[in-house]
């Protein structure tokens, strides 16, 4: 459970609001959503959020105005959080990952800067599990320091391999 939710009542929060509203497919879903996830995770304005999104640590996440996760997007954001800019899109099945097993390495947050594109399938990570995950998979970004990921204003993901500290447009 320590690598679902901040506590065990946060946990069966978190799984009943998704169970009970995560599945709504059409706007009617993003709609509901809009106000329901506001009491697992916050919000700095209005947000979409499309059915299947997965979240852990959903009390770590921010969500800036108009941001949009697509269908199947991962967010999993312990301890430190995942705060998405106003405007970011992240596309489907994208995956940012800020936890990190390892014991006694606490895992940077990750910030999106605003008005930012995260395409489809990119895997985006606040730390790297284990050197070899850096050489093995395409479309990954990691920061394998103690660095926060942090993407600035009008930053663009498309396909690709993604490493590095601070990336984006300007």
């Amino acid at each position: 459970m320590r690598r679902q939710a901040s506590s065990w009542p946060r946990y069966w929060l978190e799984q009943l609001v998704c169970a009970a509203v995560g599945w709504m497919p059409t706007l009617i879903g993003i709609g509901v959503r809009a106000v329901v996830y506001r009491l697992i995770l916050r919000m700095r304005g209005i947000a979409a959020i499309e059915a299947g999104v997965r979240l852990r640590y959903a009390d770590h996440i921010t969500l800036g105005r108009r941001a949009y996760l697509d269908q199947d997007v991962y967010l999993h954001a312990c301890p430190q959080g995942i705060d998405i800019g106003d405007n970011t899109l992240i596309m489907h099945d994208a995956i940012l990952h800020v936890y990190n097993p390892r014991d006694g390495l606490q895992p940077p947050s990750s910030a999106s800067g605003r008005d930012s594109l995260i395409g489809e399938r990119n895997i985006l990570r606040g730390r790297a599990a284990s050197p070899s995950a850096t050489e093995s998979t395409p479309r990954r970004w990691q920061s394998v320091g103690r660095e926060p990921c942090v993407f600035r204003p009008r930053a663009f993901y498309g396909t690709g391999d993604h490493r590095g500290g601070h990336r984006g447009g300007g």
